[in-house]
């Protein structure tokens, strides 16, 4: 570490841990997987990426760039990192890294992951860097490739030059490439790090691992499929939406037999199984898209639950879960499902609510504690506040950007005097407003 990050506090480590199984250093020449999938190796290694340095210079942008500093590029398509899929700006920091947004100057590295480093970040060689005082700093970008470079950067305290560059690729490759390095070449980070700065991928932290002429990649599975919860609450005896997203790179069609099944409290834990439903299925190259409802029966009390999709595609073993709530609704909410059933939906607006409304809270009158459930035909900005006879606001339950969907809010009125209170929530163009009636 640099004398000038010595006030920096705790360093976290991860040791990477190679695709074999076992543990060991940077120099080992491969590492992962993280707990999203990704693995890295390098030049070093048999059957690693060849080293093959891109001159950008002339052609590209250069970015002018002072010591400690953040800069906005054109991304000229979409990349998906982690799980997100990211497009129109990346950011550029003269210390080495890149990011799809964060706009941090930091110059104290740490081990991967980190709260402390920035988020979505890509980090080729993170270390107190000083373009301002030595060296240029280019980007080009067409269909194919965005390609960021740093020539002949000096460090902080104006020693060397570092000339290294990171390549993405349109298909989300990573690629880093190492052209001529100086010392000192053990006060870096090299690794990526996802948005919320839990899950990283270290290819090295404060070792002498980088080198004259070296490459690394960081690639995914060929096939990775991920679930997004549409229904973090849902009353009972309804439904729970979802939608399952399925990446194939083998180059053709991937098929299987996948099982959607439902538990008791969260986690996806086999021995609170409740349900499991096979399905063949089927996916062209390329990324699917599909949407899904599970009708679950009103037998199935409030409470926490979970819900998986595990199975394995041409050989690749693929699982993951989400988790939910059932609430008890007024009873007029409740569903008449009666038994388990999964529905497949071509388009979102087809499992999704079609209106906007707002609906009774239950329980009312109500001791201390109600829900409010309301349905969005669309995403987009909503408030819902409550306010009492006078008309003063009491309390702001929502405030910001929702999803389409079903949604249910709770309201602990244990700080307020009884009375008749008003709920009002406002979604794009609709507004509506209902009592409600507090008895202590």
């Amino acid at each position: 570490m640099h004398p000038r990050k010595s006030l920096f506090g705790l360093v976290l480590l991860v040791s990477a841990f190679l695709v074999i199984g076992s543990t060991g250093p940077a120099s080992a020449g491969m590492g992962g997987p993280d707990d999203f999938g990704y693995v890295w190796i390098d030049s070093d290694e048999p059957g690693g990426p060849t080293y093959n340095w891109v001159d950008i210079t002339g052609r590209g942008t250069q970015i002018y760039m002072s010591d400690d500093d953040n800069e906005p590029i054109t991304m000229p398509f979409s990349f998906h990192f982690y799980d997100n899929n990211f497009s129109g700006e990346m950011r550029v920091c003269s210390n080495g890294w890149v990011s799809f947004t964060s706009t941090s100057t930091a110059y104290s590295n740490y081990g991967l992951p980190s709260s402390n480093a920035p988020e979505n970040l890509l980090a080729a060689f993170w270390d107190d860097l000083n373009p301002s005082t030595g060296g240029q700093i280019w980007w080009f970008g067409n269909s194919d490739s965005l390609i960021v470079s740093w020539i002949e950067v000096p460090h902080y305290y104006q020693t060397g030059a570092n000339t290294f560059q990171i390549i993405l690729t349109a298909d989300d490759g990573i690629h880093y490439q190492f052209n001529s390095m100086s010392d000192p070449l053990n006060e870096c980070t090299v690794g990526i790090q996802n948005d919320n700065q839990t899950i990283g991928l270290q290819v090295a932290y404060d070792e002498s691992y980088v080198h004259n002429q070296l490459a690394v990649d960081f690639l995914l599975p060929d096939v990775m499929l991920f679930c997004d919860n549409l229904s973090p609450q849902f009353c009972q005896g309804k439904k729970f939406y979802f939608m399952v997203t399925v990446n194939n790179r083998t180059g053709g069609n991937i098929s299987g037999i996948l099982t959607f099944s439902g538990y008791t409290a969260y986690g996806c834990d086999p021995a609170n199984l409740l349900v499991a439903m096979g399905r063949n299925k089927t996916y062209p190259a390329g990324t699917t898209q599909e949407y899904y409802m599970l009708k679950v029966p009103n037998s199935a009390a409030p409470g926490p639950y979970s819900a998986s999709i595990d199975g394995s595609l041409s050989g690749s073993d693929v699982f993951c879960c989400m988790n939910t709530d059932i609430i008890d609704c007024v009873p007029w909410r409740i569903g008449d499902n009666t038994e388990w059933e999964l529905v497949q939906a071509d388009r979102p607006e087809a499992i999704l609510p079609t209106v906007t409304e707002l609906h009774q809270n239950y329980p009312n009158p109500f001791n201390a504690t109600t829900s409010i459930s309301f349905d969005l035909a669309e995403a987009g900005n909503v408030s819902l506040n409550v306010y009492d006879i006078t008309g003063r606001l009491v309390v702001t339950l929502v405030d910001g950007q929702m999803d389409a969907g079903s949604h249910v809010v709770a309201w602990d009125a244990s700080n307020v005097a009884s009375g008749v209170y008003f709920y009002k929530l406002t979604a794009g163009d609709y507004t509506a407003t209902k009592s409600m009636n507090l008895l202590k």
